[in-house]
């Protein structure tokens, strides 16, 4: 907890009831904090909200799939990625909702393996796949950058990282 205009005397466990908890995402009004976390070894990761002081504690996603990097957007709405299944079909997506947890839906589509870095200045989402979303991409890992609006559309391809050796 550190309350501005003061010297912080220590780190202060916000998440004790947490098996483990990463991702935090503060408030534009530096009120609040989206995390994802998991509150047992087995349970699901899902995304959490709570006041920066540690109180106000709630649950935001309820799904099946394991939720990591959240984000707030303007009007009461956040970003997250979904990841889902496992071993070689294991994949994620992009998912809006309100910061409630309802009107839930994917803004990604297709083989691309998302992930939330970022809500630039603009509004827009900087995102990351692992493979480039043109015909004959194949996902070696090396990551592509883009940026597109909140709902998706607009994908423009800023970079792409290629594995040493190819050309």
């Amino acid at each position: 907890r550190y309350v501005p205009g003061t010297r912080a005397a220590s780190a202060e466990n916000l998440t004790p009831g947490f098996y483990a908890a990463a991702d935090p995402e503060i408030s534009f009004n530096a009120r609040k904090i989206l995390f994802a976390g998991q509150k047992t070894r087995r349970a699901h990761w899902q995304i959490w909200e709570m006041s920066v002081d540690g109180s106000g504690l709630r649950q935001v996603t309820h799904g099946t799939g394991e939720c990591f990097q959240p984000a707030y957007l303007p009007h009461g709405a956040m970003v997250y990625t979904v990841v889902s299944g496992t071993g070689k079909r294991r994949s994620s997506a992009l998912y809006v909702s309100q910061l409630d947890g309802t009107d839930a839906h994917p803004i990604t589509f297709g083989p691309g393996n998302y992930r939330v870095e970022t809500v630039l200045r603009s509004g827009r989402l900087l995102v990351s796949a692992r493979a480039s979303l043109v015909a004959g991409g194949k996902g070696n890992g090396a990551g592509v950058l883009y940026v597109c609006r909140q709902e998706g559309s607009g994908m423009v391809q800023l970079l792409a990282q290629r594995q040493p050796g190819y050309a």
